[in-house]
């Protein structure tokens, strides 16, 4: 029987790409762990995946692929929905907090105590 480390849901990292596990994959006669993953910026689809090819991947790192293509004009409504976007991109996460400052000119994302500001252009 296949032991996995990793569950549906989970990031890891494949080829430096920061990645969701779809689900856990079983060959026949072949006990070895493998999975379908997608790569949470590209959408690309990998499948037969050896658990070998794969680390845990740190939500910092996925927050901060999505954070690059961030531009904040001070629409919080179109910022609150990119923050959404990056929201199901996490396989875990605690404290999320997001929202602008008093006058609309800084955007902010707190994720498991790290905070990411974006200043509006």
């Amino acid at each position: 029987m296949t032991t996995y480390l990793y569950k549906a849901g989970d990031n890891v990292m494949y080829n430096s790409k920061c990645c969701t596990i779809f689900k856990q994959v079983t060959l026949s006669g072949d006990t070895s762990a493998r999975y379908l993953i997608r790569e949470v910026q590209s959408g690309t689809v990998h499948n037969n995946i050896l658990e070998t090819e794969l680390s845990l991947c740190n939500i910092s790192v996925i927050i901060d692929e999505f954070w690059t293509n961030f531009i904040y004009t001070g629409d919080n409504k179109e910022a609150s929905k990119y923050i959404m976007i990056i929201i199901k991109n996490l396989s875990s996460a605690s404290g999320l907090e997001w929202g602008h400052n008093n006058d609309s000119t800084i955007y902010s994302f707190t994720a498991s105590g790290q905070t990411w500001t974006k200043n509006k252009i």
